[in-house]
């Protein structure tokens, strides 16, 4: 897991832009067999973006989606954003 300080593992963040770069996009599937760390962090990324935008308990904090949102993450399956030009 991650330190709550930490928006989210730099492991994980190389690898999801390894992934992007690969892909060219941030739609990891929750269920990576190349990466399955990979796909169960995206997948409860998705999971606390949803249940943050509901106004459920969350550890989710507009800093973090910001953050994902500017490389193009992929809020749910099949949407590909592109990442933020600022």
């Amino acid at each position: 897991m991650y330190h709550s300080l930490t928006l989210f593992p730099s492991s994980l963040q190389a690898e999801l832009l390894a992934f992007r770069e690969q892909h060219g996009n941030c739609n990891v599937p929750a269920k990576y067999e190349e990466n399955t760390a990979l796909g169960y962090w995206v997948s409860n990324q998705r999971r606390d973006y949803k249940k943050y935008r509901k106004g459920g308990k969350s550890p989710m904090t507009e800093e973090r989606i910001a953050k994902l949102e500017k490389v193009g993450f992929a809020w749910s399956q099949g949407l590909t954003l592109l990442p933020k030009t600022k």
